[in-house]
């Protein structure tokens, strides 16, 4: 059988897989793009994380010193406010967190974002080579502070009722 020049001999070869552009450009590609676009979406910590407890009490002065620190470290790319709009903010893939937006804020673990802190996520550096514990821990409150506040009790969302026939 003659084989045209450019074209490949599917399946007439035993290296005819070696020939195959999917194996060699487009499965790389597809594998790249699906590991780094899981990476840009929600960060999640652990479940361990969560459980974290803060060992700070976030008074005048600790909230003073979080304050100065979150300036220095942090507002470069969450913005003075928290919107997630520093400077530094524009063309980062992931964005910078909007703190001040983020309706989940309250809710979310003190020990998840205090391990976020810690460990970072490119782009974001993590802080335990700069930071201590206590200033970490002090930081992850004061960011709960440029979220929006919890809701009470009364004005949460109830849970559909499920045990209702229609």
């Amino acid at each position: 059988m003659r084989q045209i020049p450019g074209c490949t001999n599917w399946g007439r070869s035993s290296t005819s897989w070696l020939n195959r552009p999917f194996l060699f450009i487009w499965l790389p590609i597809l594998t790249f793009a699906l590991v780094t676009g899981a990476r840009a979406g929600a960060w999640e910590a652990p479940a361990w994380a969560d459980t974290l407890k803060s060992p700070v009490q976030l008074d005048s002065a600790a909230r003073a010193e979080a304050a100065a620190l979150y300036q220095k470290n942090c507002s470069v790319c969450h913005g003075q406010t928290g919107k997630g709009d520093g400077m530094m903010a524009q063309g980062m893939q992931p964005p910078p967190a909007d703190f001040a937006d983020d309706p989940d804020l309250p809710y979310d673990p003190i020990g998840g974002l205090y391990w976020k802190i810690l460990t970072g996520r490119k782009p974001m550096p993590g802080w335990k080579k700069d930071l201590n514990q206590e200033q970490i821990w002090a930081l992850a409150q004061y960011i709960k502070t440029l979220g929006p506040p919890a809701a009470p009790d009364s004005l949460k969302a109830a849970p559909p009722d499920t045990t209702r026939q229609r």
